[in-house]
């Protein structure tokens, strides 16, 4: 949706974003507690998050009787300065985390300072690439984290349709429901949950 409203495609805003109670006849501000030209309110959700992400967005507005507000440019009082500083104290709070091993506890203040310089700085801007790589490898870790084998461990099934059966991991899926790719001992492969396999030690 976001990509249509870029391109001056007429749309209709989500009822979670914004909620028009009646026509809106002439263009308006999106700013927090805004409201329309009639004297409506319009609402929007308070998280900082929320407003950053429509930044440099234009939206236009149609409401159920099929009025049609003019192109307008998302406006907030944005400080940049404030949500800089933001950005950069959850990306050393997130670094500081991945430095003692807590992964998952990096995910969140990592996801944050990359949304804000994803918003702030530019997505092609290599600030923003390396912080995004950092949240993904954060994600990555805390995942690998909770697995019990590695690549290369002899493991037989205790559990689903393949019970019984053994075979080497080949490959980690880190994002994967079952994350262990297993080479069947008898042929094929097959994706297993770290609860549905044990270590083969005979």
């Amino acid at each position: 949706m976001i990509q249509g409203l870029q391109m001056g495609a007429p749309a209709t805003l989500l009822p979670n974003l914004i909620h028009i109670e009646h026509s809106l006849k002439r263009p308006f501000d999106l700013a927090e507690g805004a409201k329309s030209a009639d004297g409506q309110k319009i609402d929007i959700a308070a998280h900082v998050e929320t407003p950053l992400s429509w930044r440099d967005h234009e939206f236009q507005v149609r409401n159920p009787e099929g009025h049609v507000s003019e192109w307008v440019k998302f406006s907030c009082p944005f400080d940049d300065k404030r949500l800089l500083g933001t950005m950069y104290e959850s990306a050393g709070e997130g670094r500081r985390l991945v430095a003692v091993s807590d992964h998952q506890g990096a995910i969140e203040p990592l996801r944050k300072a990359y949304v804000f310089a994803d918003r702030i700085l530019g997505v092609d801007v290599i600030e923003t690439r390396e912080l995004r790589c950092e949240w993904n490898a954060a994600i990555d870790n805390a995942a690998l984290a909770k697995l019990r084998f590695r690549n290369g461990a002899h493991v037989r099934l205790i559990a689903g349709e393949h019970v019984g059966k053994s075979g080497t991991i080949r490959e980690l899926g880190l994002r994967h429901l079952r994350p262990y790719l297993i080479d069947l001992s008898e042929g094929g492969a097959i994706w297993a949950a770290d609860n549905e396999v044990e270590l083969l030690t005979t």
